[in-house]
């Protein structure tokens, strides 16, 4: 599967000075609390959010990165506290329903996070990332035919999204679907030429369990080739993709 987690970013307002402090403007300490996240000082940053959140009790941005903050393990419940806040304030907020839904992903709680992303989708109905999100669930929850609408939708609201086409393809198991996971595949590879996950599931899919075409053939031994060139063992579920593409293509080089 493709690595579905996000690298979380704090907001930086656009247009916002960094410059002076006046009466009741939060953003002079939102400022300076994203500087100091990106100098890796937590612990300034945190103190400077929650400056800005007491000088304007309504600002979302503030929230938010209070809880990015606090997004660790042992403190997703706070973080959670901190996102509830932030769509409380902002209920159009796509990257805090995101965040909780995350969060309670870390906290092994499913249901609740498929439920923040569905009132996420119904503030925000064409937000592709909590589509996305929402796929993910579906999948670690065995729903495969809901991940595999989930990610329709992804690559019908943003269709440059390389791993929305490699989950579709992903979650039709279904035999009943193998053409539009093979075109997804292909989509997927054509959109970025380095998604190497995309590559395997083509060339497996192609060269496994099917007698392939010659044309199917050329392209299954293509993107397995392409694969093994570029992927390196870094666990055992790779190590056990590699030996599978290994093993595919001694069978149809014989």
């Amino acid at each position: 599967m493709s690595n579905m987690i996000a690298v979380f970013v704090l907001l930086l307002a656009a247009g916002l000075s960094l410059f002076g402090c006046q009466q009741g403007d939060p953003n002079p300490f939102f400022n300076k609390g994203v500087a100091y996240f990106q100098q890796g000082d937590t612990v300034k940053a945190v103190a400077e959010f929650n400056q800005a959140v007491k000088v304007k009790r309504n600002f979302a941005p503030g929230y938010y990165n209070l809880g990015i903050c606090n997004f660790k393990p042992g403190a997703y419940a706070q973080a959670n506290q901190y996102f509830f806040k932030a769509v409380k304030y902002d209920p159009a907020y796509v990257s805090a329903y995101y965040s909780l839904s995350m969060a309670y992903v870390a906290m092994d709680s499913l249901p609740k996070a498929k439920e923040v992303l569905y009132l996420g989708l119904k503030r925000n109905p064409n937000a592709s990332v909590l589509h996305y999100n929402l796929g993910y669930i579906f999948l670690l929850r065995g729903q495969a035919d809901s991940a595999r609408w989930a990610f329709k939708r992804v690559t019908e609201l943003d269709p440059q999204n390389s791993d929305g086409f490699f989950n579709l393809a992903y979650s039709s198991v279904d035999p009943k679907y193998y053409d539009e996971a093979i075109s997804a595949l292909r989509k997927a590879v054509e959109i970025d030429t380095m998604n190497m996950q995309a590559y395997y599931l083509l060339g497996t899919k192609l060269l496994v369990n099917r007698t392939p075409t010659p044309a199917e053939m050329k392209e299954g031994i293509y993107a397995l080739e392409r694969y093994l060139k570029n992927t390196k063992v870094v666990d055992m579920k790779v190590e056990t993709n590699i030996q599978i593409a290994n093993d595919a293509l001694a069978k149809v080089k014989k």
